[in-house]
């Protein structure tokens, strides 16, 4: 038998197509809007593998324009494993970050000098030396877990391969190393006794491409070169306003506001510096977390109080410029203090070294300075 519909109900039913038809429309227009502006969290990729993708993950730091902000560290298997590493392990930071600018007199002391005396300008071919050395030093069998615990790297080196593998995956997976990448651009010019980092309108950008490419934390230099209480505050400031962008994206930032090793004044710039750095972590979130890279100081133990802060990971030293020699003797007088060193780690390496006298020299480096951050 036929049925015979009321109106009534037909003009309901003709409602709700139209709310649907609506909300349909809605929901294409939604996907266009964020097609064009979401980047990949990389995040959230392990627990989405793991099949507890959740709001949080999936929102958090992935969508630019979203005030939302991504979790550094929780449910994430990969980044809580990294972070207990950076925070507990024995072992030290090698920085391996030397970038354009500085890529020639890198190479020089590695006895490769066609880059400094200026007979060889092809840049791309520079760069390779330079990932060369640094992937030769990585696949050493000396660089090691339980020696190294993390490196930092330019971001020309998270581009290129190492062992077929890009290199913050290398360094991961097969060697437990975690990877910081160099998030800076550079040095702005003196004024007020400091130089500040260059503004950086293209930092999140970058920090999407790191995390694209497996990075878990970055850093960010600046230098410190007279006691001007202006200068200090304002580059203090700068440091923390980057790494709070930094954390935003979920991940944890290395805090570099260098002292000038040469500096006349280097006792009294520092006295001025501990201060700053007390005060800019009273600005931070009470799950953010930051480390520090800090010029060893003329005062031992200075730094030592922020280590208890629960915002702060680690403290390690940076050389500045002092002798292997020089640079453990200062850093074994800062208990708790570990180092994170570049020109001091590849002290006496040479192009012409043999694969046994490379690893040699390269082990007995590598030992002395775990020796040195182990008190």
């Amino acid at each position: 038998m036929q049925q015979t519909v009321p109106a009534t109900n037909l003009k309901a039913m003709g409602k709700v197509f139209a709310v649907s038809v609506l909300i349909g429309f809605g929901c294409v227009a939604l996907w266009h809007q964020a097609s064009d502006t979401t980047a990949i969290n990389m995040v959230a990729l392990p627990a989405m593998r793991a099949g507890v993708a959740s709001a949080q993950h999936v929102g958090c730091g992935g969508m630019r324009g979203v005030a939302c902000k991504a979790s550094q560290v929780t449910g994430n298997p990969t980044k809580e494993a990294q972070l207990k590493k950076m925070t507990e392990d024995a072992g030290f930071i090698s920085a391996l970050d030397e970038s354009g600018g500085t890529s020639p007199k890198t190479l020089a002391a590695y006895g490769v000098t066609e880059y400094l005396d200026g007979t060889n300008t092809n840049q791309e071919e520079m760069m390779q030396r330079v990932h060369d050395l640094r992937a030769k030093m990585m696949t050493n069998p000396t660089y090691k877990e339980g020696s190294i615990i993390g490196a930092i790297l330019f971001e020309d080196t998270i581009n290129r391969d190492v062992e077929g593998m890009p290199t913050s995956e290398y360094l991961w997976d097969k060697k437990k190393v975690v990877p910081f990448l160099k998030s800076d651009v550079g040095l702005a010019p003196p004024a007020d006794g400091v130089q500040m980092m260059k503004d950086h309108p293209g930092l999140e950008d970058m920090l999407d491409r790191g995390l694209a490419k497996g990075v878990w934390g970055t850093k960010q230099r600046s230098q410190i070169q007279s006691a001007n209480a202006e200068g200090i505050k304002k580059l203090v400031a700068q440091q923390f306003e980057f790494g709070k962008r930094t954390i935003a994206k979920g991940m944890i930032p290395i805090l570099e506001p260098e002292v000038d090793i040469n500096a006349k004044d280097k006792a009294q710039i520092e006295d001025m510096l501990f201060p700053e750095l007390e005060a800019g972590l009273k600005t931070l979130g009470p799950d953010d977390k930051v480390i520090f890279k800090l010029t060893l100081p003329e005062k031992a133990n200075l730094y030592k109080p922020l280590m208890s802060d629960p915002h702060v990971v680690r403290v390690v030293a940076l050389s500045g410029g002092y002798d292997l020699a020089e640079s453990n003797k200062r850093l074994a007088e800062n208990n708790g203090m570990i180092a994170s060193f570049s020109r001091t780690l590849r002290e006496g390496l040479n192009v012409k070294q043999s694969d046994d006298e490379f690893t040699k020299t390269l082990g007995d480096t590598i030992d002395k300075i775990v020796k040195a951050s182990s008190t």
